[in-house]
C-alpha cells in the first residue's frame, strides 16, 4: 500500500444533474427538479433550528433552470423559502441556465447566465458561480468570455469555475 505524505482535502458538490430528455421525459425531470428543491430547503430549514444532522449540508442548483421552473411552479411562500434558504448559504445558485453543448457561443452563454445574475439583483443574492458538470464539456464561449472577465479561476478537475457576473459583451 501506498503512504501518503499530506492531507487531502476534498470538496464535493450535492446536487443532482439536470439531463433533460436523456434519462427521463422532460415532464417528470420537471417534477424532480421542483422536489429536489423543496426537500433542499426543508433540510435548510433543519439545520436552521438548530438540527446537527445537516451541519454543513450546501445544495447546488446545477443550472438556472431548475430555479426558474421552481419559481414559475411554486407559492409565494415557497419562493420565499428558497430565497431564505440561499442567503443562509444553504442552497446555492449555479448562474449556468443549462448544461449546453460545446458549440454554445459567447454572447448565447452571456445571454443564459444574465437571466441569472438579473434573479439575483432581484432578490439581493450573489450568483458568482456557474458550475458546468456534464460530459460536454466547456464551449467556446466559455474561452471567449474568460478574455473579458475577470477573476476566473479553474479548480482541479475542471468541474466549475467562478467568474464575475458584470460580464457583458
Amino acid at each position: 500500500m501506498i503512504k501518503l505524505d499530506r492531507k487531502w482535502k476534498i470538496q464535493l458538490i450535492h446536487h443532482s444533474h439536470t439531463d433533460i430528455g436523456y434519462t427521463e421525459r422532460q415532464e417528470r425531470i420537471e417534477l424532480y427538479h421542483i422536489d429536489y428543491i423543496k426537500q433542499a430547503i426543508k433540510i435548510s430549514e433543519a439545520i436552521k433550528s438548530k438540527n446537527k444532522e445537516w451541519n454543513g449540508f450546501v445544495w447546488t442548483c446545477e443550472t438556472f433552470w431548475a430555479v426558474r421552473l421552481f419559481f414559475s411552479n411554486s407559492s409565494i411562500s415557497w419562493q420565499k423559502r428558497f430565497i431564505d434558504a440561499v442567503k443562509r448559504k444553504h442552497i446555492s445558485i449555479s448562474a449556468n441556465y443549462l448544461n449546453m453543448n460545446e458549440l454554445i457561443s459567447d454572447k448565447v452563454l452571456n445571454s443564459a447566465i444574465s437571466e441569472a445574475s438579473y434573479f439575483g439583483k432581484q432578490h439581493n443574492l450573489k450568483i458568482d458561480s456557474a458550475l458546468t458538470a456534464d460530459i460536454n464539456g466547456y464551449s467556446w464561449g466559455y474561452g471567449v468570455m474568460r478574455i473579458y472577465c475577470t477573476k476566473m479561476v479553474y479548480p482541479i478537475f475542471s468541474v466549475a469555475f467562478i467568474l464575475t457576473m458584470e460580464c457583458t459583451l
